[in-house]
């Protein structure tokens, strides 16, 4: 199995955000954010949004209320769920495909060893990180090249 030559960037989309940028199948930066942070730079339109932009696919894991997990939600505002919104917004901003995915069939399908085949030219550094390689890794290999 071949990792394709795509751009992209993958989120894992939580108080702390992980976040993986990917130019022609490399990863060339790994890195997390908090929410209040993304917010900031979606709204400001800053430099590091106008990178952001240039990418082909926005990846983002979705997100779902499970109805056992429901009780445990009480009053809360699903901040999460807040900022996919936004990410939802500044993608169509930089006209950029977005393909949200559930975190479910990610772990399922890449596996350690797939995770193997993408070259990293940058350090994965928390699992939220590791959580989006595995976003862009199964968009990669699932989706073919975006045009």
């Amino acid at each position: 199995m071949k990792i394709p030559n795509m751009n992209l960037i993958a989120f894992d989309p939580g108080e702390t955000t992980g976040i993986v940028e990917i130019i022609n199948g490399v990863v060339v930066r790994s890195y997390s954010l908090k929410m209040v942070e993304i917010y900031t730079i979606l709204a400001s339109r800053n430099a590091v949004y106008r990178r952001w932009a240039r990418y082909d696919a926005w990846v983002v894991e979705q997100f779902l209320l499970y109805p056992q997990k429901a009780k445990q939600q009480g009053y809360s505002e699903i901040p999460s769920a807040r900022l996919i919104g936004a990410l939802i917004v500044g993608s169509m901003g930089a006209g950029a495909v977005m393909t949200l995915q559930l975190a479910c069939n990610t772990k399922q399908f890449v596996t350690e060893s797939k995770l193997s085949l993408i070259k990293l030219k940058a350090k994965i550094n928390n699992r939220h990180e590791k959580d989006a390689l595995r976003h862009a890794v199964y968009y990669m290999l699932t989706k073919g090249r975006v045009h």
